[in-house]
């Protein structure tokens, strides 16, 4: 029961808790009435500009994505050994502590 309980809170915190990648992103309206007072060559310009942040924008949030993948695997890997492992060690542990006090 503990173990599908805990399994089920680190599922929920890898799917919930990590950066997305760039392209999983959804888009958001903007106005054009912003523009309409642009001629061609300052649409184009700005067309540029927003072309340019998008892609570094783009490019720290895949970063952080991969970053993100690589923690959480590596935080998986190391938790479950020890929520796995760990309890047997304390089990072995107290076992021998109390035969050692058995033996006064």
């Amino acid at each position: 029961m503990r173990r599908a309980l805990l399994s089920g809170a680190v599922g929920l915190l890898v799917l919930g808790g990590c950066a997305k990648k760039s392209d999983e992103i959804q888009a958001a309206y903007v106005s054009p009435l912003q523009y309409r007072s642009f001629s061609c060559d300052q649409l184009q310009m700005e067309m540029e500009r927003v072309s340019a942040k998008v892609r570094e924008i783009a490019q720290i949030q895949d970063k952080e994505h991969k970053k993100d993948v690589v923690a959480t695997t590596v935080g998986l890997l190391v938790f479950c050994r020890l929520f796995f492992c760990w309890p047997a060690a304390i089990k072995r542990k107290s076992s021998v502590i109390s035969k050692g006090s058995t033996k006064r």
